[in-house]
């Protein structure tokens, strides 16, 4: 009756081992879970972009089939760059992506080998366990129990244990489906990263052609001095676009920093942001001093219209790093046929500096920068002949010359 109680109590001893073998595989699929939604959202934005670049691909084709005006081909051009760019950068956070994964899954799947074996172990245990007390019989459960209470806790016991040894097949058999799915997915995330690598190089190789496009197109509009009427309204009607989208947003900017004060003063604190605090504006292209058009009444380089210049224009070579002039937070980055690709900082206080013509930018809306951070690169994006940096500084939605703020 002794041996009984001995084997009985080796029995319930397996249960103590079991309680740690369960928790691991939860926590594995959650991660493994998350991970694959984060890639899966990037595959759609990817896919949304070059479908977006087809189409542009497609009205640039149309435009040079039916020798469309050179200014039109040029912002078709550029928007198919701006999306090129993107297919870049989002490819680019794909591949970070599939090789984390891929390191990640590749710990995952250890740890569940690990586990299998751990898991595999104990269920060797409770087979032998089950084979050296198959004769264990209830009428043993009584003979050996000393009292009627031993007996119901003995019964309770091993029904435990039967449970447990289903749960304990049960996870076995699911860390192995999980371990197949991880090497299944490990395989597909190498040749996902593979396939995804050479689609950046070609989508490099494709903004290379590009870019040396548009060179082409600029060193042709140059010297084109026939545009039609048509063409010349189409110009002036996109910058009076442009101007009116910056007083509405400078107005906007007024409104939000006005209501932010009216706030601060009703709580009784200071409303510093609604204060220019930034002093003396940072030079916004670091190592190219040289103006080749001021603040100033100027024929205007597309239509030759007598009208004032909104800005300053800064030469430099092509991908000059632009900086912000000033702390302050992006308020708008985007395309206009006019700017191109164009940024608006918001310093507080009415005070707004509009960087343009850049051949990408670096930073996002609602970006907070400091003064010096980079936050583009100089093109030739919009109704521009050559690389530069067109600046502008506006107070209150009017531009103002910006050589005082940048002088001090």
């Amino acid at each position: 009756m002794e041996g009984r109680r001995k084997k009985f109590a080796s029995v319930i001893a397996v249960l103590l081992a079991l309680s740690l073998v369960f928790s691991l595989l939860a926590g594995l699929l959650s991660a493994y879970a998350s991970d694959k939604s984060k890639l899966s959202d990037l595959k759609s934005q990817l896919a949304t972009i070059t479908s977006e670049r087809k189409e542009i691909a497609s009205q640039l084709a149309e435009l040079n089939a039916q020798m469309q005006s050179m200014l039109e081909q040029k912002a078709a051009l550029e928007q198919e760059i701006n999306l090129t760019y993107e297919q870049i950068a989002v490819t680019e956070e794909i591949i970070a992506s599939l090789d984390a994964s891929i390191e990640q899954t590749t710990t995952d799947l250890e740890a569940a080998e690990a586990e299998e074996a751990k898991q595999y172990a104990v269920f060797k245990t409770r087979l032998r366990a089950m084979y050296e007390n198959d004769s264990l019989t209830v009428l043993d459960l009584i003979l050996s129990a000393s009292s009627l209470t031993e007996y119901y806790s003995r019964m309770e016991a091993a029904t435990s244990i039967a449970s447990y040894d289903k749960k304990l097949m049960k996870t076995l058999a699911e860390t192995r489906e999980y371990i197949e799915e991880l090497k299944e997915s490990l395989e597909a995330d190498l040749a996902e990263s593979e396939q995804q690598k050479e689609d950046l190089i070609e989508y490099k190789r494709d903004l290379v052609k590009q870019n040396v496009e548009l060179d082409l197109l600029i060193e042709d509009l140059k010297e084109q001095t026939d545009l039609t009427q048509s063409e010349l309204d189409a110009v002036e009607a996109e910058e009076a676009a442009f101007e009116k989208e910056i007083a509405a947003l400078a107005e906007k900017i007024r409104k939000d920093e006005a209501a932010a004060a009216a706030a601060a003063a009703a709580a009784n604190t200071a409303a510093s942001a609604s204060k220019y605090t930034g002093g003396t504006m940072t030079w916004p292209l670091p190592g190219y001093y040289s103006i080749s058009s001021d603040f100033v009444m100027r024929n205007h380089p597309i239509t030759g219209k007598y009208q004032q210049h909104t800005g300053i224009d800064l030469p430099a070579p092509k991908n000059t790093k632009i900086v912000a002039a000033c702390s302050g937070t992006v308020v708008t980055v985007g395309y206009n046929k006019a700017y191109g690709n164009r940024v608006v900082i918001n310093h507080g206080g009415g005070v707004q500096t509009l960087y343009a013509h850049m051949t990408s930018y670096a930073v996002s809306e609602g970006d907070t920068v400091s003064a010096g951070d980079v936050i583009g690169y100089v093109g030739s994006t919009g109704y521009s002949t050559g690389n530069h940096l067109h600046f502008s500084v506006l107070l209150n939605g009017s531009y103002v010359d910006p050589k005082p703020y940048l002088q001090g």
